[in-house]
């Protein structure tokens, strides 16, 4: 019989293997995933490359499921790393700002601080020298308005107290001798009676005060009033080494407010 005429001549079975061109999309996306981890630490700069590579690894899975690829393994590794880079870009970009934002705050703060330092009412300057020929310490080289039309100025100088004093001990008779003069340009008396003038380092510090019959008396020296038009000076001692007076702060406490307020505080600057 003859052979078949329709039978295919040297026919062969079709292989098995699947078509690969499209697989550049798995490699290309886990290429940007891992770029973009890397670049995501620097200013979050890998959050285009991780966006990059998401959009491939979609690309290459579609490429997978028609069956024009057979890396699905790249093109999910390469989304989950994009997702990541995206995320950590987020985070330190957030980071950045906000550290830059706290840098700025505390760099204007520091200049805030250093052009206007922080002073009390009545902050002192630099006075002229003591009346005993000593040189003054912290004190008022001009009159502060403690009230309306009221002023005060204060000299501090150092000094030694007799051997009859009390509250010098401590210092081996070392004190600074603190004047206060109160103008008063108002049309009234203005009662000084219970104001207190306390001396410290300029921390927790108090210095005490020293009593020495009619020289030194304490806040007891501000029994005397400011007459009307008239000014008043009161003379305190407290015993303060010598080597730590120009360091000294006085705070100066009115038992009424005169209208600038109650409390006031001198220093040398």
């Amino acid at each position: 019989m003859p052979a078949n005429p329709n039978a295919a001549y040297g026919q062969y079975p079709s292989g098995s293997g699947g078509n690969t061109s499209k697989n550049i999309w798995g490699i290309l996306a886990l290429i940007g995933g891992i770029v973009g981890i890397l670049g995501a630490f620097v200013f979050g700069g890998g959050a285009l490359f991780g966006i990059a590579a998401v959009i491939f690894g979609f690309v290459g899975l579609s490429a997978v499921k028609k069956g024009l690829a057979s890396n699905k393994g790249l093109n999910i590794t390469g989304i989950i790393l994009g997702i990541v880079s995206v995320v950590i870009s987020i985070i330190v970009i957030v980071a950045t700002i906000m550290f830059g934002a706290f840098i700025f705050k505390a760099a204007d703060e520091a200049a805030s601080s250093s052009a206007s330092p922080g002073t009390s009412q009545g902050a002192g300057q630099d006075p002229s020298p003591g009346s005993d020929g000593g040189e003054a310490a912290p004190a008022q080289a001009s009159e502060v308005e403690i009230g309306d039309d009221v002023t005060a100025a204060i000299n501090v100088r150092p000094g030694t107290a007799s051997s009859s004093a009390s509250g010098a001990e401590s210092t081996n008779g070392e004190i600074a001798v603190v004047t206060m003069t109160v103008k008063n340009n108002s049309s009234s008396d203005v009662e000084m009676t219970l104001t207190n003038l306390a001396a410290t380092d300029g921390g927790s510090k108090e210095y005490d005060e020293v009593f020495d019959g009619s020289n030194y008396k304490g806040s007891l020296a501000f029994t005397d009033p400011v007459p009307a038009g008239g000014e008043t000076t009161y003379e305190l001692a407290y015993a303060v080494p010598s080597a730590e007076i120009d360091g000294m702060h006085l705070k100066l406490e009115l038992i009424d407010d005169l209208g600038k307020g109650k409390d006031f505080e001198f220093y040398k600057q």
